[in-house]
């Protein structure tokens, strides 16, 4: 009766564990990396060689990468709730956007009045 009990114990265990997995994250269709196309900084419009961001890039486990032209790069959390994008750090909001059709608008980075223009590269 133990090994009965047991051996169902285990398999509800693992039934358990098998519904929990296996589904896409929310906004997985967003992943990957986006280069910078345009930007705005203190009502200066920046395109090309300019713009002082290279690329964000969306990862699968909720991370981003926003690397600037020089190459530093900083990490972010990030979340899609539809087309709502919302990048944050340890509890603090950076910037909320949209992501769609293969581009990112992100309308105010930090509240520093810095608005940015995203295209998912190939």
């Amino acid at each position: 009766m133990k090994k009965f009990a047991s051996l169902l114990l285990a398999v509800m265990m693992l039934v358990f564990l098998v519904s929990c997995g296996g589904g896409e994250s929310k906004g997985a269709e967003y992943v990957g990396k986006y280069n910078c196309v345009w930007a705005n900084v203190l009502d200066v419009e920046l395109t090309g060689e300019d713009v002082p961001v290279k690329s964000l890039e969306l990862k699968a486990d909720g991370k981003c990468v926003w690397t600037a032209d020089d190459g530093t790069e900083s990490e972010y959390d990030y979340e899609v709730d539809g087309t709502t994008l919302k990048i944050s750090s340890y509890g603090l909001d950076y910037a909320t956007g949209t992501v769609a059709d293969g581009k990112i608008d992100i309308p105010d980075w930090m509240g520093l009045g810095f608005a940015y223009k995203f295209e998912k590269a190939n």
